[in-house]
């Protein structure tokens, strides 16, 4: 039975190259400590670096495990797969929320490169658009909000923001178009 489990397992490589990955740190760390203790350094003498290296060294198995169990076991994944997409658009979320500019009451004095011609045809053209699809791109691309997170600020559903989004490049594209 021992001999299924192994086959039916998913290791990242083999099993043998995994088990020695979580092995070797813990095994590593604990051969030095041991020939500290042999070779005359007692516990009170140990720096506290030492003992940083022991625990973290040992701890590597824990991280792996932890990690396996998160994203490589099926199993798991498909127990409980709200949870891991809760935290997958969480952890999003943050990465965009973090790109993402405040707006300040004063702007702060810093020498900015003019605009160039192309930008300020852009803006232009953007002026030209109708009122909804000029928010729509303001808000996705200028703003960096999502499609949810424009539909909830326009009152609409992220299926509709998908088209008026399309409908506002392409309109964008024939006004840039018609300057040319």
């Amino acid at each position: 039975m021992a001999h299924s489990l192994l086959k039916a397992q998913p290791w990242i490589f083999s099993a043998r190259f995994d088990l020695g990955f979580i092995l070797a740190p813990a095994l590593a760390v604990t051969l030095a400590a041991l020939a500290w203790s042999l070779f005359g350094g007692a516990a009170s003498e140990t720096s506290p670096l030492i003992w940083l290296m022991l625990v973290v060294g040992v701890d590597v198995a824990h991280v792996y495990s932890t990690l396996f169990r998160t994203y490589l076991d099926r199993a798991e994944l498909s127990a409980r797969p709200w949870l891991y997409g809760i935290a997958r658009h969480v952890a999003v979320d943050v990465v965009r929320a973090s790109v993402r500019t405040e707006p300040r009451a004063e702007v702060p004095d810093v020498e900015v490169d003019p605009m160039t011609a192309e930008l300020l045809t852009l803006h232009d053209a953007i002026d030209q658009l109708p009122t909804e699809q000029r928010q729509v791109i303001e808000l996705k691309y200028l703003v960096g909000m999502s499609n949810a997170e424009v539909a909830a600020a326009m009152d609409t559903s992220p299926g509709a923001i998908n088209a008026k989004q399309w409908r506002a490049l392409k309109a964008l594209a024939d006004v840039l178009e018609d300057r040319t």
